[in-house]
């Protein structure tokens, strides 16, 4: 009953986000908050439709609504124009992951027999439901894109990160000392191995997620992003994210996720000491080596026997766990090297069967789940999208980035990583992704001190209520085009300012 009572009532949740508050921070609480929340493994599968479930219901809402809102013309719109994104290389990117999809299908229409095991042949009809599910998949990046592109969505985006973390901690705290019970409490069911979830005499907390390593990554996201903003930000909210990162942080320390905590290890002296242009160099090529992680494999330049030997120093437990990722990944790349180009498509044709008809490989990064399923094209359609704005930004001039953009790139860096041993990407990475792509876009990208481009309204512009704050980004102003203006304080024609007659806020 509350499974359904919580999918069925998100819609309504959403929409009191988008009454109450701003765009950018409403998008942003509806799709975290769904992530976080809403119960896994449970969907309404609808007929010729990808199941709507956790995932796609907040994308879904969010898209409606800021349509609604940007139709609106009482509320202030300061968003990228149109849905799709404008760079030639990102439309490309779109090109080939749905073209994948349909390529995909069609090389792969004959059954493969395995002793007693059949494996379905791809159908045509295969090819639609991958492709809708492939763009329901794409909608946190294109809202990401379109609505968090200035410097204040970004900044909304983080504000809602970061206080959405901090909450959730205190539930990863409550399953640490009491066990992960929470979902079990709450929507009746566990969603995972229970076994995977004790660690070291203790509990690795999972709570709404799917599995306590998809929680870990979300902390050390917050983590990085918090103190990020610490050392960026002045006066009282200084204090504030320096709080906010000290609790985040105790809280993954003891929420036995080492590969997540590792990464907020290697990553945080990044983000803490080293300027932005060092920060977005060491992202690239983070975001390069992940790019082309198939590649460097299959030609053994991945040294995966110092990793090895280095988690065996550290736990042998874990070490052993490493070891088998490993070996499983090689079969598993074996295979998808016999169709490099569009992999072997689903029903579990990706995986390694024995004579006897049993399955002997386990797939847990995302990287060969997409290399294996959709070959080049699937992988490069999907890790081109989530590095584009990384690669893309690095080539930017220093001056041309502000801080909190390099914040992201940096946070969605761990994110890139965990994705290599683990398949944990979420609305979140994507909405990350598509924020940078938008960045890049967006003119007047780095000035701190940035205007925000808001679209022209007949009405008086008012304040709209941003996390009890006043949005300020509403003071531009508006010149007439004759310089007249009627006695009832209305102007006959009107435009919004442009890049050549901006005024400062602070001029007269």
């Amino acid at each position: 009953m509350m499974i359904w009572l919580a999918l069925y009532s998100w819609p309504v949740i959403a929409y009191i986000f988008f009454r109450k508050w701003s765009i950018p921070v409403a998008t942003s609480a509806t799709l975290i908050g769904g992530y976080l929340l809403l119960p896994e493994n449970h969907a309404f599968d609808l007929p010729l439709l990808p199941p709507l479930d956790k995932h796609t219901i907040p994308a879904l809402s969010a898209l409606v609504l800021i349509w609604i809102n940007s139709k609106d013309r009482k509320t202030p719109v300061d968003m990228r124009p149109g849905l799709l994104p404008h760079s030639k290389v990102v439309a490309l990117l779109l090109v080939v992951m749905l073209f994948g999809t349909f390529a995909t299908v069609m090389t792969n229409r004959e059954p493969l027999f395995y002793g007693p095991t059949v494996l379905a042949s791809m159908r045509v009809y295969d090819s639609f439901s991958i492709l809708m599910a492939t763009i329901l998949t794409l909608i946190p990046f294109l809202i990401g894109r379109k609505v968090l592109s200035t410097q204040d969505g970004l900044k909304s985006f983080v504000t809602v990160f970061v206080m959405a973390a901090v909450g959730y901690a205190c539930l990863a705290l409550w399953e640490i000392r009491m066990s992960p019970q929470l979902n079990y409490q709450i929507y009746g069911f566990f969603p995972h191995s229970w076994i995977q979830h004790i660690r070291g005499g203790g509990f690795r907390p999972l709570v709404f997620l799917e599995h306590g390593l998809w929680l870990g990554i979300f902390f050390a996201s917050a983590i990085l992003i918090a103190f990020g903003q610490w050392r960026y930000e002045t006066g009282k909210r200084k204090q504030q994210y320096l709080m906010a990162a000290g609790w985040l942080f105790l809280t993954i320390s003891l929420s036995k996720v080492i590969g997540a905590f590792a990464i907020v290890l290697v990553l945080l002296p990044v983000m803490l000491f080293l300027g932005r242009r060092i920060q977005l160099m060491i992202a690239a090529i983070i975001s390069i080596i992940v790019l082309f992680y198939p590649v460097l494999r299959n030609v053994d330049l991945v040294p995966t026997d110092t990793l090895l030997t280095y988690a065996e120093r550290f736990d042998p437990a874990r070490a052993q766990s490493l070891k088998f990722r490993f070996d499983n990944e090689d079969k598993l790349l074996a295979r998808a090297k016999l169709k490099p180009l569009y992999g072997w498509g689903g029903y579990g044709r990706n995986f390694v069967f024995d004579e006897d008809g049993i399955n002997t490989a386990v797939s847990d990064g995302l990287w060969v789940i997409l290399f294996g399923k959709g070959g080049w094209f699937s992988y490069i359609g999907h890790y081109g999208l989530l590095t584009w704005g990384i690669l893309a930004l690095f080539l930017r001039k220093r001056e041309e980035v502000d801080n909190t953009t390099a914040i992201i790139a940096l946070a969605l860096t761990g994110n890139l990583i965990d994705l290599l041993p683990n398949a944990g990407i979420s609305p979140v990475t994507w909405m990350m992704a598509g924020a940078l792509v938008g960045r890049l876009e967006q003119r007047g990208l780095v000035r701190d001190n940035e205007s925000a481009l808001i679209q022209p309204t007949r009405r008086p512009l008012r304040y709209t209520r941003d996390l009890g704050q006043k949005d300020t980004r509403n003071k531009a102003r508006f010149v007439s085009q004759n310089q007249s203006i009627n006695r009832d304080g209305t102007q006959d024609k009107y435009r919004p300012l442009g890049a050549t007659d901006r005024i400062p806020y602070g001029g007269g």
